[in-house]
C-alpha cells in the first residue's frame, strides 16, 4: 500500500481485489457444498425424475440455505469466546497422533 501512495485510487483497487478474492472463494465453497449435498442426498432420493430447471432451483435454494447457515454460524462463533484457541488446541492434540498413524502405517 505504501508503494502506491502517490497514485490516486490504488488503495481502492487493492481493497477491491482483496474483497473479490474473498467473495470468489466463498462462492466456490458454497457451490461445491450445494453440489455435493445434491449428489449425496437429493439424487438418490429423487433419482432421474427431476428436470434441469428443478435441479437448478434445488441447487440455488441449497446455496441460499448454506449461506444463511454460514451467517448464523458467524454470530454463534462470535459469542463463544476463545474459539480459535480451542480449535488450535484440539487440532494440535489430534494432529500429532493422526500424523503418526498415517506415517507409521
Amino acid at each position: 500500500m505504501d508503494t502506491f501512495q502517490g497514485y490516486p485510487g490504488a488503495a481502492g483497487v487493492f481493497v477491491a481485489g482483496i474483497f473479490s478474492a474473498a467473495l470468489s472463494s466463498l462462492s466456490s465453497a458454497l457451490n461445491a457444498l450445494a453440489a455435493i449435498a445434491f449428489e449425496d442426498f437429493c439424487k438418490p432420493y429423487f433419482g432421474n425424475t427431476l428436470s434441469e430447471s428443478q435441479i437448478g432451483y434445488i441447487l440455488r435454494g441449497s446455496v441460499l440455505l448454506f449461506g444463511a447457515v454460514s451467517v448464523v454460524f458467524i454470530y454463534i462463533v462470535e459469542h463463544l469466546g476463545a474459539v480459535m484457541q480451542l480449535t488450535m488446541t484440539l487440532s494440535s492434540t489430534s494432529g500429532g497422533p493422526l500424523f503418526g498413524l498415517f506415517v507409521m502405517g
